[in-house]
């Protein structure tokens, strides 16, 4: 008895961090759609096309931790970029 309640509680456990990843990873497929929005294709076509390419590859691909967090370690790296370079260009 005291083993199936072990169980039980793992895997409310598991249950709950998969919803919480599964957000996450939401948020993070929104995140990249805006940034797809604000970027002009004129003026940064490579950094719009890795972001589409980025987007396809995480609407297609099932929630992973480890792809989250490399994923999301990128949209920052291309936020950072973006927003020099439009610094740059508004001065």
């Amino acid at each position: 008895m005291n083993n199936q309640k072990l169980t039980i509680v793992q895997d409310m456990g598991k249950k709950s961090q998969d919803t919480k990843l599964k957000e996450n990873w939401d948020n993070l497929i929104q995140r990249f759609s805006i940034l797809q929005y604000q970027i002009s294709p004129t003026k940064y076509g490579d950094i719009l096309k890795e972001v589409i390419d980025i987007l396809k590859a995480l609407k297609t691909n099932q929630p992973k931790p480890k792809i989250y967090r490399a994923k999301e370690k990128r949209l920052h790296e291309l936020e950072q970029l973006f927003m020099q370079q439009s610094n740059k260009l508004s001065r």
